[in-house]
C-alpha cells in the first residue's frame, strides 16, 4: 500500500460564479478567453496568479515577438495572427516579413 496524505477539509468562500473560468492570462489564456467570448459565452472569468496579464511576453521581459515564419511558410494563424496584425503599426514590435512578403527559398 502506498502512503497517503489526507488534507483537512476547509470552507472556501465563493467570490464569483462564471460559465467559463480561464486560469492563466498568458498568450494561451488570453486567446481562450477571447475565443470563448467570440463563440458567444457571456460569463467568462480570466484568472491570473501574478499582478499582470501577458505571461512571458510581459513578465519575462520579452522585448520582441517574432512572427513565426520560415521562408514561404507562416506558422501562426487565428488569434495570434490577429495580434501580429495589430502590433505591425508599432515600430520593431514584430520582426520578420509580413505574411504577404514571404517567399519560397531559392536554390543557390
Amino acid at each position: 500500500m502506498k502512503d497517503t496524505y489526507v488534507e483537512p477539509s476547509s470552507t472556501l468562500e465563493i467570490y464569483e460564479e462564471c460559465d467559463i473560468l480561464v486560469v492563466g492570462s498568458g498568450a494561451a489564456g488570453h486567446s481562450a478567453a477571447i475565443a470563448a467570448a467570440r463563440a458567444g459565452c457571456k460569463d467568462i472569468v480570466l484568472m491570473e496568479r501574478y499582478g499582470y496579464s501577458g505571461g512571458d511576453v510581459t513578465g519575462g521581459y520579452v522585448i520582441m515577438v517574432p512572427n513565426l515564419s520560415w521562408y514561404d511558410k507562416q506558422f501562426v494563424r487565428g488569434l495570434q495572427e490577429e495580434w501580429f496584425t495589430r502590433l505591425e503599426p508599432i515600430p520593431q514590435a514584430v520582426r520578420g516579413p509580413k505574411g504577404n512578403q514571404l517567399a519560397a527559398p531559392t536554390l543557390c
